[in-house]
């Protein structure tokens, strides 16, 4: 029978929870459908003085509430227990990536942020979604979210 690995050590502070869920209020204010686009998460991140990163997580603590996502490829992470290993340094990276892309009019994607992935032997946990299948990215570090979305934009 197949073993888990031992769960690594924890890498990382996690975000502070009372702020997040008092972000809350505020991104269900920044839609009347619930669907946010990252526009908005950047414009109330910025209005509460934190990362945008910081909105992203805070999205998981309210089901109602979803990315406004319109590009063919689309990758979850984990902003839950995955904090502890590194899952918003690694979102910060997509976040910026995500931004870049956009403004050299490169293929996009769309970042959903995830309150568990149920992968947590493997944290930090990423899931990619394109035309090419789903696939998981366990143990997800920034060099793999770079080699991940150069593969698919040589495959699109």
């Amino acid at each position: 029978m197949n073993q888990p690995p031992p769960m690594p050590e924890p890498t990382h502070k996690p975000l502070d929870m009372m702020s997040l869920f008092q972000m809350v209020q505020d991104l269900r204010g920044g839609s009347d459908d619930g669907i946010l686009t990252h526009e908005k998460l950047k414009e109330i991140a910025a209005s509460k003085d934190v990362p945008v990163s910081h909105a992203y997580a805070a999205m998981v603590f309210d089901p109602g509430l979803a990315i406004d996502a319109k590009e063919s490829l689309t990758i979850a992470i984990c902003t839950g227990r995955c904090q502890l290993f590194g899952a918003i340094p690694l979102l910060e990276h997509l976040i910026e990536t995500m931004e870049a892309r956009s403004a050299a009019g490169e293929g996009g994607f769309d970042i959903v942020p995830r309150n568990c992935l149920d992968q947590c032997d493997y944290p930090p946990v990423m899931i990619s979604r394109s035309s090419a299948g789903i696939c998981s990215h366990r143990y997800a570090k920034i060099e793999d979210a770079n080699e991940l979305l150069e593969a698919l934009a040589q495959d699109g």
